[in-house]
């Protein structure tokens, strides 16, 4: 199971939340299965050591971070510690590769595009089998600053398409190279390239999904994310 990222959240009051316990796996099958029932297709006559040398070839390269889960609204008065628990969704995300040959497995097509997209070994692609979007968190932080807090946690999906010298016709791969989770306050502006939150551009989008999702209308976090200034 691949190690997964962390993200630290922390209010614009600099109080730093942490986030307990996170999962991404699954004893499900994965996803469509390829040609021949087992997740792959058949193989040309080359030699299996020669495939095994020759190069993936990728296209259609997609990445899109998708909400796969929140909170309920949590009212905290300043005192004691905040908990605030996020719900994944039921849509779920499975990694797998499809049409790839035999004598090489869908983790090898995996973790390619890994190597390909220059994603770190240390916090690597989800594997064949794995499914996230359903987890539970449960945050929990000390000494916080009064409001209403929403948390949440998301995926970055990865798709692309290949071809293989010994693959007969294209193949597809969609994985996920982590989770990343967050608590923020209702009464905050989102907005990315801060050094408190240290959120992304694209994750500040999706933070804003969540918050639409959870906080009252009108709430600071409910606005049109921002760039810092």
């Amino acid at each position: 199971m691949p190690v997964r990222r962390l993200a630290l959240a922390v209010t614009t009051a600099g109080i730093l939340l942490g986030a307990v316990g996170c999962s991404g796996t699954s004893t499900d099958e994965g996803p469509d299965r390829a040609k021949g029932g087992d997740g792959t297709a058949t193989s040309s006559a080359r030699p299996a050591a020669e495939c095994a040398k020759a190069a993936f070839v990728w296209s259609d390269v997609k990445r899109e971070r998708k909400l796969t889960g929140v909170s309920e609204l949590v009212e905290h008065d300043g005192k004691g510690e905040l908990s605030v628990l996020v719900e994944g969704f039921t849509q779920q995300y499975p990694a797998g590769a499809t049409g790839v040959f035999k004598g090489l497995k869908a983790e090898q097509a995996i973790n390619a595009l890994g190597k390909h997209l220059g994603i770190s070994e240390e916090a690597p692609l989800g594997q064949p089998g794995e499914r996230t979007g359903t987890e539970s968190v449960q945050y929990e932080a000390g000494e916080t600053e009064a409001g209403r807090y929403f948390g949440w946690h998301d995926i970055e999906l990865i798709t692309a398409t290949f071809t293989h010298p010994c693959a007969d016709g294209k193949g597809f791969v969609k994985s996920w190279p982590q989770i990343t989770q967050f608590v923020l306050r209702c009464e905050d502006r989102i907005v990315w390239n801060d050094k408190l939150t240290n959120l992304t551009e694209a994750e500040a989008r999706i933070a804003h999904q969540a918050a639409v999702r959870v906080c009252p209308k009108g709430s600071a976090a409910t606005g049109e994310p921002r760039e810092k200034a």
